[in-house]
């Protein structure tokens, strides 16, 4: 069966309105179309994982099969993962083969929301970055044109808004700004390159140590861009703290960028540590600004790493 087929028809301009539900299980109307489609096992039993900060997500297990039901919003995740369900089925169904992505079963609109199934994945999340997790992001940077998704977007590396937001903060911090200016030129001043195939969201948690090997979730983010920004994300310490470890040690990050295959975009990454660090620290506040609490501690970590790399006085304790 091709991937082409396995997308309900008229998926993408059918939508559903939503009902009121048990919170452990999606709502009834959706329950009922999976249904209907045979997207979901006979007499699921309904369960949350964890994860799902942007979306929501759900596992519906049956006697012979499991899938994953999840329910997601474009733009959701703001200007540093910027939210594409389209895209992440079309990735799905474009790489499942080569075994970086769950198996695609269908894709519908439901109210405002998108419906992605997929088969489960069992497996165990990592919980730091590991060498594994650098070789398969060096699988996805290296796939050639012919193998990308159609229709992607390709997006910069850095958001200006961001940054513009995190030197802000860390000046009334009492920041030197001759420091944060040099951060900030830096971003603008390396070049970019050509486009990658990039995941967008390669936090350890959304790698699966599954049966046939690693495995990437949540391709919400997917687009064409620069590589270096996967591999800080995947060694944020404000990413890490969200999901409750601790910031990588150096000897972590150090075997992680040593297992990338490529070492254009290790270095490339070192060279732009502090920009991605600043960068971080303006999704952090983006985030605190909409009541995400658990924030605050990832802002510390990240504004810890930022001050460690430039090696520079701060006349006030960070808050």
């Amino acid at each position: 069966m091709r991937w082409a087929d396995a997308q309900p028809r008229g998926a993408d301009t059918q939508p559903v309105t939503p009902e009121s539900s048990d919170p452990l299980a999606p709502p009834p109307a959706l329950r009922r179309r999976l249904a209907t489609l045979d997207l979901v096992p006979a007499a699921a039993r309904w369960s949350l994982p964890g994860g799902g900060r942007t979306s929501r997500v759900f596992i519906a297990r049956g006697a012979y099969r499991s899938v994953v039901v999840k329910l997601a919003r474009r733009q959701r995740g703001g200007p540093h993962f910027a939210l594409d369900p389209v895209a992440e089925f079309r990735t799905l169904r474009d790489l499942a083969l080569l075994g970086l992505t769950p198996v695609p079963l269908g894709h519908l609109a439901f109210g405002m929301d998108h419906c992605l199934v997929y088969r489960h994945v069992p497996g165990v999340s990592l919980r730091t970055a590991s060498p594994d997790l650098a070789r398969v992001l060096g699988a996805l940077h290296g796939l050639p044109t012919g193998q990308w998704p159609r229709g992607l977007s390709r997006r910069p590396t850095f958001s200006l808004t961001l940054l513009a937001r995190a030197r802000s903060h860390l000046a009334s911090q009492g920041w030197p700004e001759r420091a944060l200016c040099h951060v900030q030129c830096l971003a603008a001043s390396e070049p970019t390159g050509s486009p990658r195939l990039v995941h967008g969201d390669p936090v350890p948690a959304n790698a699966l140590a599954g049966p046939t090997g690693l495995v990437l979730i949540d391709w919400a983010s997917v687009h064409l861009g620069d590589p270096a920004r996967d591999l800080a994300i995947a060694l944020s310490p404000a990413m890490h703290t969200v999901y409750g470890n601790g910031p990588p040690a150096p000897a972590t990050i150090t075997a992680f960028l040593d297992a990338c295959p490529d070492r254009y975009f290790p270095d490339r990454f070192r060279r732009l540590a502090p920009a991605f660090h600043l960068q971080m620290i303006g999704h952090c506040l983006w985030r605190i600004e909409r009541g995400a609490k658990e924030y605050s501690a990832a802002l510390a970590a990240e504004t810890r790493a930022l001050r460690d790399v430039l090696q520079v006085p701060v006349r006030q304790a960070i808050r």
